[in-house]
């Protein structure tokens, strides 16, 4: 049962910067879509943006009660 823990926790540490590296990618693609008059894309892409942030933080937590 050790392992199990020790490996559930690294691939939610690896799955955490894959969506923070994500939101990243969200706040450049933002700012060119707003570069680029694209209103509609930017409101989609603050949107997913923004869930991929509260994803990383929901993660962020120490659930340990499972």
């Amino acid at each position: 049962m050790g392992v199990i823990k020790v490996m559930r926790k690294k691939i939610r540490k690896y799955i955490r910067y894959s969506l923070a590296l994500g939101a990243g990618a969200h706040l450049i693609e933002l700012g060119t879509a707003l570069y680029e008059e694209a209103y509609i894309t930017a409101g989609l892409t603050a949107v997913f943006g923004s869930l991929d942030l509260l994803a990383v933080y929901v993660l962020g937590e120490d659930n340990e009660s499972k």
